[in-house]
């Protein structure tokens, strides 16, 4: 992708050799790649000469993505929540009335809880979709 090219390369032995100038190129990709960005989007910003406008409108985008993610993030732990305390109560009750486990009906709450979760993905992916 030519994010990173070395000031010289030997001919003889293919060894790439780079100044210590290029340290600060290279410590700014890095940093790029740590928010997440993809190297598609770290070639954007240096083929544009690090302009503003596009910087901030790559870190604008990145958060919504992020801020979507912990969205998703949120609605999955609430339903792991959900489906330990079916799975707990469930249990409780049939200890209380027969110690032999009641599989059929956790897996029936279970998959209630599972489909709440796809009928939101569903609604983010086709959001997605449309955009």
């Amino acid at each position: 992708m030519g994010l990173f090219k070395p000031e010289y390369i030997d001919d003889t032995t293919g060894y790439r050799y780079y100044t210590p100038d290029q340290i600060h190129l290279l410590n700014t990709i890095l940093s790029f790649k740590k928010l997440g960005f993809t190297l598609a989007e770290i070639k954007t910003i240096l083929d544009h000469n690090f302009n503003p406008k596009i910087i901030l409108a790559l870190l604008k985008s990145k958060v919504r993505t992020y801020q979507k993610q912990i969205g998703i993030i949120r609605f999955n732990i609430e339903n792991i929540d959900k489906i330990i305390g079916a799975i707990e109560d469930c249990k409780e009750r049939q200890e209380k009335i027969n110690p032999r486990p009641m599989e059929q009906e956790i897996a029936v709450k279970m998959s209630r809880i599972s489909c709440l979760e796809n009928i939101k993905l569903e609604d983010f992916f086709s959001e997605i979709l449309w955009l």
